[in-house]
C-alpha cells in the first residue's frame, strides 16, 4: 500500500523506528513523546508490535518506567522480546519489585530474561537472590558468569570472584576485569599482574583496570609504565595516572599530569582539588573549582573538604550559602566539614535542622563524637539510628576504644550482624569492622589482644597487617613487627611506612636509613617519617637534607615535614635557621602554617630570650593561640625575668 508522499507502510515503520532509536540513544524524551503521539494517531501503526517495543525501550532509557508499562500493556500480542525489553526498563530504573513481578509473568523466558534479572540482583548487591536465580537457570552462559563476577567484585567479595572465575568452563576479556578490580581492592598487586599477563586478549577496559590497580596502591613507576605501554588512552586512563600520583603524595607529578590532559573531566579536576588542599594551596583549589563548567556532588564535597582540611570553615559556610540548591549529599558534606574541624555544636545544629537525615549524615555525627572521644554522645547517636552499616559499627567501636572502653568496643563488634536485608555483607565492610576492633586494641596498647583477634580473621588484609605492625612499633616490640612484616603475602607502601616507623620509634636510626633506601617506592609519609625521626633526635642537618631530597624526588613538603624540621631546630636551639624555615614554609604552603608551627617558634624564641619576637609571633597568628603557645610565652617571660 502506498501512502501520502509515496512511502510504503514498511518504509514508514522503518523511518519511525530509526527516529525512536535515535531518541532513545540521546534520551530525547520530548521528541519521543511527539513520535509516540503521531504513532498513536495512525490506525496502521498504533498496534504495531515492533514500534511498541521501541517505545517501551525509549521510555525505559528516559527514566519513565510507568509510561513504558502503559505502552507494553497496549501491545496486542507481546512477544518474548517485548517482555524482555519491559523487564530491562524496570532494571534500568532500579525497580526491583516490579521487575520481580513481571519476571514471574513471562510466559516463555529465554537467556536474556534470566540474565536481565541476574544483572538487576547484582546491581542491587543482592548476591543471595542473584545466586538463587543462577541456580534456577536452565542453562548458564558466559554472560551469566560475567554478571556474577561483576556482582561479587562490586561487593568486594574476592573469594567469590576467584571461585566463580576458577569454575567457569570458559572466559573472555570481560571476565578478567572484575577479578582485576577485586585484586585491586585487596591490594593483591602480584596476582593482578599475573592475571593480566595470562590474558590472551586485552582491551582498553582491562588496561585501565591494571592501571587502576597500580594507582590505588600509589605505585607511580608501575602506573606510568602501564600507561606508556597502553596502545591507546581515554580519559579514564589519564584519571588513573593522576590518581596514582596523588595517592603517592607526589604533587609535582600531579600538576604536570593535569597540564598534559588532552581534556579533563570532573573526576580529574576533583583529584587536583584534593592535591591542592593537601598542600594547603586553597587559592589554587578554589580557582580550579570555580573554573569547572559544572559541579557535581563529588567536586562540591572535595571543595568543602578542602576548606575544612585547611581550617577555613567560614569559607565552606559561605560556599554552601551560594549553592543554588542543597540536597542530602551537600548537607552531609558540610556536616563532615564541621566534624573534621571539631565544630561539634555547629555540626549538631546542622544535623538537627537537616530536612533529610541520611545514613551518611548519621555516621558523620557518630564519627564526629568518636573523633572527639565523646563515647556517651556517640552511644546516644548509635542507639537512635534508624539503620546502621559497617561504618556505623566501626565508628562506635572507635569511640569506645579511644576512651579506653575496650570491653564495650568488643561487645559492639561481636553484635555486628553478618547479613542485612537478605544481602551478603560487603567483604570491605567486614575488613573495616575487623580493622576497627584491631585498631581499638592497638590504640589502647592491648597489643596481645590485637594479635589474638588478628589470628581469628579469615583472611587478614594488607591494611590489617599494617595496623598490627604499627601497634608493635608503638610498644617498641620491633621483633614482632618485623615478623608480621616478613610474613605478609602482599605489601603496599603503607606496609613499608609502618615498619619504617617501627624502626624509627625504637631509635634504630641506621636500620631505618637502610630500610628507607631499600623501599621499592616512597610516599610523602615515608619522607616525613624519616624527617620526623631525625627531628626528634635533633639532627637538624640530616632532617634539612631530607627535606631538600624529597623536593628533588618530586614530593612537596607539607605541614608535617616542616614541623619535624622545626622540632630539630628547637631541639638544638637554632633560632636563625628556624626563622628562615618558618618564613619559607609560609611562602611554600601559601600561608598554610598550623598552630603547632607557631607554638614551636614561640617556644624556641622564648627559650632563646627573644620574648618580644615571640610575642609578635603570637599576635600574628591567624587563629586563637592555644594553651601550649601561651604557656611557652609565659615560661619565657619568667625565664627572662629570672635572668635579669
Amino acid at each position: 500500500m502506498i501512502f501520502h508522499g509515496g512511502e510504503t507502510l514498511d518504509e514508514i515503520r522503518e523511518r519511525y523506528a530509526s527516529l525512536l532509536r535515535s531518541c532513545a540513544n540521546s534520551r530525547d524524551l520530548a521528541r519521543g513523546i511527539q513520535l509516540h503521539s503521531q504513532i498513536s494517531s495512525s490506525a496502521q501503526l498504533r498496534d504495531d508490535r515492533f514500534l511498541g517495543n521501541l517505545l517501551v525501550h525509549l521510555y525505559g532509557r528516559c527514566g519513565r518506567p510507568e509510561e513504558a508499562r502503559r505502552v507494553f500493556d497496549s501491545i496486542p500480542c507481546p512477544n518474548t522480546f517485548s517482555w524482555n525489553i519491559m523487564l530491562k526498563a524496570y532494571t534500568q530504573n532500579g525497580d526491583l519489585d516490579q521487575a520481580r513481578r513481571l519476571f514471574d509473568l513471562i510466559p516463555c523466558r529465554d537467556m536474556v530474561s534470566w540474565n536481565t534479572m541476574l544483572d538487576l540482583f547484582s546491581l542491587s548487591s543482592d548476591l543471595q537472590s542473584a545466586q538463587q536465580s543462577l541456580d534456577l537457570m536452565p542453562v548458564v552462559d558466559l554472560v551469566s558468569f560475567n554478571t556474577m563476577l561483576a556482582a561479587n567484585a562490586l561487593c568486594g567479595h574476592l573469594d567469590g570472584v576467584k571461585k566463580i572465575f576458577d569454575d567457569m568452563p570458559e572466559w573472555d576479556v570481560f571476565s578478567c576485569t572484575p577479578l582485576l578490580e577485586a585484586y585491586s581492592q585487596y591490594g593483591c598487586i602480584n596476582q593482578a599482574r599475573q592475571l593480566f599477563r595470562t590474558m590472551p586478549v586485552r582491551n582498553l577496559v582491562t588496561w585501565n583496570a591494571l592501571l587502576a590497580v597500580h594507582a590505588v596502591a600509589g605505585h607511580i613507576e608501575e602506573a606510568k609504565c602501564a600507561f606508556d605501554t597502553m596502545p591507546e588512552h581515554d580519559i579514564v586512563s589519564w584519571a588513573s595516572l593522576l590518581n596514582a600520583y596523588f595517592r603517592s603524595g607526589n604533587i609535582d607529578l600531579c600538576k604536570r599530569c593535569f597540564k598534559c590532559l588532552p581534556c579533563w573531566n570532573v573526576v580529574c579536576a576533583t583529584t587536583m582539588i584534593q592535591a591542592y588542599a593537601q598542600l594547603g594551596h586553597i587559592v589554587d583549589a578554589e580557582a580550579l573549582f570555580y573554573d569547572l563548567p559544572e559541579w557535581n556532588m563529588v567536586s562540591i564535597n572535595a571543595m568543602l573538604a578542602a576548606y575544612a582540611q585547611n581550617d577555613r570553615i567560614f569559607l565552606a559556610e559561605k560556599m554552601l550559602s551560594k549553592l543554588p540548591e542543597a540536597n542530602a549529599a551537600t548537607w552531609g558534606a558540610m556536616l563532615h566539614a564541621y566534624a573534621i574541624t571539631g565544630h561539634f555544636d555547629r555540626a549538631k545544629q546542622l544535623f538537627d535542622t537537616m530536612p533529610e537525615k541520611t545514613l551518611f549524615a548519621w555516621n558523620m555525627m557518630l564519627q564526629a563524637y568518636s573523633t572527639a572521644s565523646l563515647a556517651l554522645e556517640a552511644s546516644r547517636i548509635f542507639d537512635s539510628m534508624p539503620e546502621r552499616n559497617a561504618a556505623s559499627y566501626t565508628a562506635i567501636v572507635a569511640a569506645y576504644s579511644q576512651c579506653g572502653l575496650t570491653a564495650q568496643a568488643l561487645d559492639v563488634f561481636h553484635s555486628m550482624p553478618k547479613t542485612k536485608g537478605g544481602k551478603a555483607n560487603n567483604d570491605n565492610d567486614e575488613e573495616m569492622a575487623w580493622n576497627g576492633i584491631v585498631a581499638a586494641c592497638v590504640l589502647n596498647k592491648e597489643i596481645d589482644h590485637a594479635k589474638i583477634l588478628f589470628d581469628q580473621i579469615p583472611r587478614p588484609s594488607v591494611g590489617t597487617h599494617n595496623l598490627l605492625i604499627q601497634g608493635y612499633g608503638q610498644t617498641r616490640n620491633l621483633e614482632s613487627a618485623r615478623r608480621i612484616f616478613s610474613g605478609m603475602p602482599e605489601r603496599d607502601t603503607a606496609s613499608w611506612n609502618a615498619i619504617l616507623a617501627a624502626f624509627a620509634q625504637c631509635g634504630h636510626v641506621a636500620h631505618a636509613e637502610l630500610l628507607f633506601e631499600q623501599m621499592p617506592r616512597r610516599s610523602l609519609v615515608s619522607w616525613n617519617a624519616m624527617i620526623s625521626m631525625h627531628g626528634r633526635s635533633g639532627r637538624f642537618h640530616r632532617a634539612l637534607d631530607l627535606l631538600c631530597a624529597m623536593r628533588a624526588a618530586g614530593f612537596q613538603p607539607d605541614q608535617v615535614s616542616y614541623l619535624s624540621v622545626l622540632a630539630a631546630c628547637n631541639h638544638v636551639g637554632l633560632v636563625e635557621e628556624s626563622s628562615s624555615l618558618f618564613l619559607a614554609m609560609a611562602e611554600e604552603l601559601g600561608g598554610g602554617s598550623g598552630i603547632e608551627h607557631y607554638s614551636s617558634m614561640v617556644d624556641l624564641l622564648g627559650r632563646a630570650g627573644q620574648v618580644e619576637f615571640a610575642r609578635e609571633i603570637i599576635q600574628s597568628m591567624p587563629f586563637v593561640p592555644d594553651a601550649k603557645a601561651l604557656g611557652a610565652l609565659s615560661g619565657a617571660r619568667k625565664l627572662h625575668v629570672s635572668a635579669k
